[in-house]
């Protein structure tokens, strides 16, 4: 009886597994418009070097090709929405999810939009890198260069704890105390 119960028990912690929130998608883009439209479309357009790029769910049991990675960058020349001299912007993980692939120590010019306090990123605009952008340079004509000068330090900014690794925490927890749980009562029973 009390083996069923201690299969029931791993077969409803296993079933935590299962309770965060997924979803499930492809990309799928519509061509890109001309670089004058998505100027005029996007909430920010700047050229830029990346100088590093975090996975905050690089240590992470469960990954999803929808994890935002943080893209720093060091901007050159800005036409729309970013007056800083250093900015983070935010792409999926993959391809597959609308991520951008950036490359550290590239230059790229980038266009993204504004998302739930985010600046966002995604395959589907016409972000390239800068030695593929001349026809976009021409067409936008001359930036101009950032005003406020910031120095992000990647020190400075952690991770932080993922409501995955919450989960996959208090589920291992639970599963010792259901262990310690079986062992003792069973030594219990035995000893009797």
């Amino acid at each position: 009886m009390k083996f069923k119960i201690f299969i029931c028990s791993l077969l409803a912690i296993s079933f935590l597994f299962n309770l965060t929130r997924t979803s499930s998608y492809a990309c799928s883009c519509v061509q890109p418009e001309s670089p004058q439209k998505e100027l005029n479309g996007r909430d920010f357009v700047f050229s830029g070097k990346v100088k590093s790029i975090m996975d905050p769910n690089e240590h992470a049991i469960i990954k999803s090709s929808a994890d935002l990675l943080e893209i720093h960058l060091k901007v050159n020349e800005t036409w729309k929405g970013i007056d800083e001299t250093e900015v983070i912007v935010f792409t999926e993980r993959e391809s597959a999810s609308c991520g951008f692939s950036f490359t550290a120590n590239e230059d790229y010019l980038v266009y993204g939009d504004n998302e739930n306090g985010k600046k966002k990123v995604i395959s589907c605009s016409r972000t390239t890198p800068l030695v593929d952008a001349s026809a976009d340079i021409h067409e936008l004509g001359e930036g101009e260069k950032p005003a406020k000068i910031v120095n992000l330090n990647e020190n400075d900014r952690d991770g932080g704890i993922t409501a995955t690794s919450i989960i996959i925490g208090l589920s291992l927890g639970a599963l010792m105390i259901i262990f310690i749980t079986y062992f003792i009562t069973n030594k219990r029973k035995n000893s009797k």
